[in-house]
């Protein structure tokens, strides 16, 4: 308990501080960070129309390069593993990235373009920036439909929960890395040196795939994931946004025998800084591809509590995610939950165990 206890408090903090570093400094009365020259909400989802509503998008999986899956030979390739390991065991690839992102721009919030591919090659790290006995890593990601193209250093394992931030072509570039054996996660942002340049959020989820002829085709199985749930809000303000950090737990029900996947975000938190106020509540209902080792549904808030970034309890969103390991032993995936009226979306990721 102890240790479940300080994962998910160290995801929080990590995500806190990624939040803050990507957006620029939180305001001075300990509230959220403000997107360009947005303010603080009063309370809550704003009360609609808004002149520029928050769109997010359904994630998409890369296609580019192919999803790697950990079998056969690569069981005991020196040059794979597991992100929880040391080295040797490490994962020194390209993984496909299953993503959704936003820009951030000077007429509102967009979604990010889906359908170009976007990818993560994680490789050793320079030796001279380690901090023994833990490897660290180094991050590339590129996103083509946002032409990004950057590079990081983390200095852990790309399980352990770890904030991370860089300088790119005087830009910012903010990562929040955690995750489990099979399965890793970013929660990332690229800040512009311009007030006036597009900014971008993003999450992700990479790692290797159970192979498809690998899938349980029968019985089912439940995931929990304590403290594996991050991701970050954001209310429209002007003609920018407001937002913070938010991060929970996970429980998954895959129902292999039927193909349905069902489960709940729960202790969801609002991360303000070192503070916490609770979030929505949100439900999954997804179906597994036929002969796929992935699946997709929809997301709805199942409570809606009364805080400073909560959504409504009409909040509903997009799940997409997969299994990963040898046999399903971990399930990852990327989700989003919008207000209707365009007042407040967030994307995130999760992640599960059995």
């Amino acid at each position: 308990m102890l240790r479940k206890n300080w994962e998910k408090q160290s995801c929080r903090l990590t995500v806190s501080v990624c939040f803050a570093a990507l957006v620029g400094a939180c305001s001075s009365g300990g509230g959220g960070s403000s997107l360009n020259s947005g303010g603080s909400p009063s309370g809550g989802s704003p009360s609609g129309p808004v002149a520029y509503p928050i769109t997010v998008a359904q994630a998409s999986f890369g296609s580019s390069p192919i999803a790697p899956v950990l079998a056969g030979a690569d069981l005991v390739n020196s040059n794979t593993g597991t992100f929880d390991y040391s080295f040797p065991r490490l994962p020194l690839r390209s993984f496909p990235a299953l993503q959704t992102a936003v820009q951030v721009t000077p007429n509102g919030v967009k979604a990010a373009d889906p359908t170009s591919s976007a990818a993560v090659n994680v490789s050793l790290g320079p030796v001279a920036s380690c901090t023994a006995p833990v490897p660290c890593m180094t991050v590339r990601l590129t996103v083509p439909s946002l032409a990004m193209d950057v590079t990081a250093n983390v200095n852990n394992n790309l399980s352990t929960p770890t904030a991370t931030t860089a300088s790119v072509g005087g830009n910012t570039f903010s990562l929040a890395s955690y995750g489990l054996s099979y399965v890793s996660f970013g929660v990332w942002g690229l800040a512009s040196g311009n007030a006036q340049a597009p900014g971008n959020l993003g999450v992700y989820a990479i790692g290797y795939q159970t192979p498809s002829e690998a899938m349980p085709a029968s019985g089912s199985a439940t995931y929990t994931g304590t403290g594996e749930v991050a991701g970050f809000v954001l209310l429209p303000s002007g003609a920018s946004a407001v937002g913070t950090g938010i991060a929970g737990d996970a429980t998954v029900n895959a129902n292999f025998a039927t193909g349905k996947v069902n489960g709940t975000l729960s202790n969801m938190q609002a991360v303000v800084g070192t503070q916490t106020t609770p979030w929505n509540s949100v439900s999954l209902t997804a179906d597994i591809a036929a002969g796929k080792n992935t699946f997709s549904g929809s997301t709805a808030a199942t409570s809606a509590p009364a805080g400073t970034y909560s959504l409504k309890s009409t909040a509903t969103g997009t799940v997409t995610g997969g299994f990963y390991g040898p046999a399903a032993e971990n399930v990852g995936a990327v989700w989003t939950l919008s207000n209707p009226d365009g007042t407040g979306a967030a994307i995130g990721t999760l992640g599960a165990k059995h």
